[in-house]
């Protein structure tokens, strides 16, 4: 079953990359200095490439559901971001994954529960509401029919161009800092996965898997994995 109080990290793979902070960095240079704010209303939403922008914003809980029945958004921090939607690499890597989550949940932690694009207010705060690609939370008692209330056991985003910086910055800090023991980036540009281990104390250090093979959830213990072999051809379909 899923661990709920003590993870250790799993010491399997340790070769399959090695972590360069530059592969982050890099992500978001090129975006400095754009201006890029959209007026929806009376409120200004922020394009995801400026997630490397600090400092709390104006808005509230309150705003984010104003907009969400109209258009895909996060508020985190005060700042309202206008996410744009998902295409079919996206998607296809993402059901994947969510069903073999959902199999392994089913089988092994029955005290658990995976949900796919679900409210998260992670500060406990109304200043910041995310909506992961893929969370599991092994704590319902923070759960209400709108959203969960605190840190996911685990969070999963897969990577589109639009929300690169956004995901890769900006939400891996809020995740760490908010609690989340474990944060998968699953990126079909550069086919690979990278693993933060929160609660193992890697945080700064993913483990990176090329696309192909097996990864284990550390919350797991290693008990659930993924497997990324359909991966690939996801990304060709689309690619050529």
């Amino acid at each position: 079953m899923l661990i709920k109080n003590e993870v250790r990290f799993m010491s399997e793979n340790k070769n399959l990359g090695t972590y360069n902070q530059r592969d982050i960095d890099g992500s978001i240079q090129g975006n400095a200095g754009k201006s890029i704010h959209k007026n929806s209303g009376d409120i200004i939403l922020r394009d995801p490439q400026e997630a490397y922008k600090t400092g709390i914003g104006p808005y509230t809980v309150e705003d984010y559901y104003a907009l969400r029945g109209e258009r895909r958004v996060e508020l985190i921090d005060g700042w309202i971001y206008d996410m744009a939607n998902p295409g079919f690499t996206h998607q296809r890597i993402y059901f994947l994954v969510a069903m073999q989550l959902e199999n392994c949940i089913r089988e092994h932690a029955k005290d658990c529960v995976m949900i796919p694009d679900f409210g998260i207010r992670l500060d406990r705060d109304d200043k910041t509401m995310v909506e992961p690609d893929i969370v599991v939370l092994c704590d319902s008692s923070s759960l209400n029919n709108r959203y969960y209330d605190g840190a996911p056991d685990l969070a999963v985003e897969v990577l589109s161009p639009s929300t690169r910086a956004y995901d890769l910055l900006r939400k891996r800090y809020k995740y760490q800092n908010a609690g989340v023991r474990e944060y998968w980036v699953i990126d079909p540009q550069k086919q690979e996965v990278l693993v933060f281990d929160f609660a193992g104390g890697t945080e700064d250090k993913p483990e990176i898997y090329p696309f192909g093979g097996k990864i284990a959830v550390r919350i797991s213990e290693g008990i659930c994995e993924i497997d990324t072999a359909e991966f690939p051809e996801v990304v060709r379909m689309v690619e050529g």
